[in-house]
């Protein structure tokens, strides 16, 4: 889907992306030297619903998710759902690594609201089921030939099955969502701003 990038202050924009596609679903490895927001706004998206969704996994640097009002901070080995159909803004700093999963919302059993609220959870490589998929992406980051051959399908079918695990597995745990449980999250997400007050 078409999105917008934006350079912060007056450097030139360096990058790079390696895509892949297999049966439905594309795995991005993307890095930037440059500090950069990237937007998918009301302007970019069509009327067509894409019924996607993405999976961010950080490798390197910082990066900040904000979806629906939600914040969500980025450091390496931190993982972030969030829904391709909505705005979103992505504030990457320079240096920072990441692997993108776009996969159809169906292949990950998520409905809309659990899309929406999937992206205040905090999913790690150092917990519960995340400790499985961490290192599966890192291989895949590794090795991208793991998403070719006679083996790709499956492999991409294991990815999604693995991370729809990890996803259902932190809804699950995070309890029915309250408006406590929204202010902790805001909490978590913004403790380090440095303008927080009491």
């Amino acid at each position: 889907p078409p999105l917008e990038l934006s350079v912060r202050g007056d450097a030139s924009f360096r990058g790079r992306a390696r895509v892949q596609h297999v049966c439905g679903v594309m795995l991005c490895d993307l890095a930037a030297e440059t500090a950069h927001t990237v937007d998918r706004t009301p302007t970019v998206i069509g009327r067509e619903r894409t019924r996607l969704c993405k999976v961010s996994y950080q490798l390197a640097g910082r990066s900040v998710l904000t979806q629906h009002g939600r914040r969500r901070v980025l450091t390496p080995g931190e993982i972030a759902v969030y829904d391709v159909d909505a705005p979103y803004s992505l504030e990457n700093e320079a240096g920072f690594r990441s692997l993108v999963l776009m996969v159809p919302r169906r292949l990950l059993d998520l409905d809309d609201h659990q899309i929406t609220r999937a992206i205040g959870l905090r999913l790690s490589e150092h917990e519960g089921l995340g400790r499985l998929a961490g290192p599966f992406l890192r291989e895949l980051a590794a090795r991208p030939e793991h998403l070719g051959g006679t083996c790709g399908a499956r492999t991409a079918r294991t990815l999604t099955d693995l991370m729809a695990a990890a996803v259902v597995e932190r809804y699950q745990a995070a309890g029915p969502d309250t408006p406590l449980q929204r202010v902790g999250q805001w909490l978590e997400a913004h403790l380090q701003d440095s303008d927080l007050s009491p």
